[in-house]
């Protein structure tokens, strides 16, 4: 699935104490994440993936380039780069051929192959996880991307597994996916809950989902299988949207407490920064309105992801005149940053007040970790609440996006 990609690519690259005596490892680093060209960055890894005392380093770009191969759906070259490198292969590498061949309806028995080598490889390295732990790592941190390494994959094989018919070895792949993924993932969850409803186990299914559905584990479809599993268990299907509501009230009040434990009161960055037609636009220029600010860049998977939702926020607020939208495109890798921004922009439609903070100085100012984050702006001036990220489920964000809106109007 998607998230796995998602997740391993927001995993911070893992730095190596060591360094050749040609360059030091962050400006190779730089390097192969700034080349854009597929050749050129080959040539990188290539040059480099040798030079370290540690591996870390060639494992990582190695894994950079079967995703971009995999993206292109190249997939023989992709298993061809893996096989002449295969001391730098790891469980990701495989999961990425083995998942885009069968998401793309690619040759079914060369993605299981890569699944089954992804299990095989994620399971030796959570074996053998504190040889290879690197330094600068928590023994948990390192335990847990091992974990869910091998969570991925086994969902990848889980999946696979499925199409192939064999309906019992799936379940039980899913099954280990979401333990050593600790349940923390929406669409392994969904797999999972899918398969049990399959195998007749609907009590189990339905629990898991309740329990998915409080944690923010979850994905949009599975109402729909809380529904099926609901109506499986012998209740009516007029019965369901009071229970669903009186679930759905629950985890409101849930996410109110949560809100108001995170709420803070200090006073927003003043900042003036160019609109999209070249006007100043200031923060100032909105005070006594509750300003919602959305740091964002285009090559953001989970920026892009959340703008659908934004844009339902937005259009439910367009006609309230104390709520303004502003969304600062920062971080941006290309040259022309004010016609990137714009190009996207129109071509998606997205009647957003965009502001370009080109010197990634406003973003600085705010002390901003990660993109897609959220302020929310009182009448007053201050930062009242922050959202970080995006994690995929749409009506959950609006809600929460309205009720901190609701909450300091």
């Amino acid at each position: 699935m998607s998230i796995k990609n998602l997740v391993f690519s927001m995993i911070i690259l893992v730095l190596i104490v060591s360094c050749s005596e040609k360059e030091p490892v962050n400006v190779v680093i730089n390097k192969f994440k700034s080349e854009t060209n597929f050749d050129k960055k080959l040539e990188l890894f290539n040059s480099y993936k040798n030079d370290y005392k540690e591996a870390q380093l060639g494992k990582q770009m190695l894994s950079s380039l079967i995703n971009q191969l995999a993206d292109k759906k190249d997939y023989e070259k992709a298993a061809d780069l893996l096989e002449k490198n295969n001391s730098l292969a790891t469980s990701q590498s495989y999961n990425t051929i083995a998942w885009e061949m069968f998401r793309n309806k690619g040759n079914l028995n060369k993605a299981m192959e890569y699944a089954n080598k992804g299990v095989e490889t994620a399971r030796k390295e959570l074996e053998n996880a504190e040889a290879n732990k690197p330094q600068n790592m928590s023994d948990d941190e390192w335990m847990n991307i091992r974990e869910a390494s091998l969570g991925f994959v086994l969902d990848t094989y889980g999946n696979i597994v499925k199409e192939s018919g064999n309906k019992t070895e799936s379940l039980s792949a899913f099954e280990e996916a979401v333990k050593y993924t600790k349940g923390k993932y929406g669409d392994i969850n969904q797999s999972y809950v899918s398969a049990l409803i399959n195998a007749g186990e609907n009590e189990k299914a339905q629990n898991l989902i309740k329990k998915f559905m409080s944690e923010k584990a979850y994905t949009e479809e599975m109402k729909g299988l809380l529904k099926e599993t609901y109506t499986k268990l012998g209740k009516s299907e007029k019965e369901f949207d009071s229970y669903l509501k009186s679930f759905e009230n629950e985890s409101k009040s849930k996410m109110i407490e949560k809100l108001k434990e995170e709420e803070k009161n200090i006073p927003a960055p003043e900042f003036t920064l160019k609109d999209l037609n070249g006007k100043d636009v200031s923060l100032s220029d909105f005070k006594g309105k509750t300003i919602i600010v959305d740091f964002w860049a285009t090559w953001c998977g989970p920026c892009l992801q959340s703008f659908p939702v934004m844009k339902r926020a937005v259009e439910k607020y367009s006609s309230n005149p104390n709520v303004q939208f502003l969304f600062i495109n920062t971080w941006e890798r290309v040259e022309n940053k004010k016609e990137n921004a714009q190009e996207f922009i129109t071509k998606n439609n997205y009647p957003f007040l965009v502001l370009l903070d080109d010197q990634n100085t406003v973003v600085k100012d705010f002390n901003v970790q990660g993109i897609p984050t959220k302020f929310i702006i009182d009448k007053k001036g201050n930062i009242r609440f922050e959202s970080i990220g995006f994690d995929g489920l749409a009506d959950e964000a609006l809600a929460e996006i309205s009720q901190m809106i609701e909450m300091i109007k």
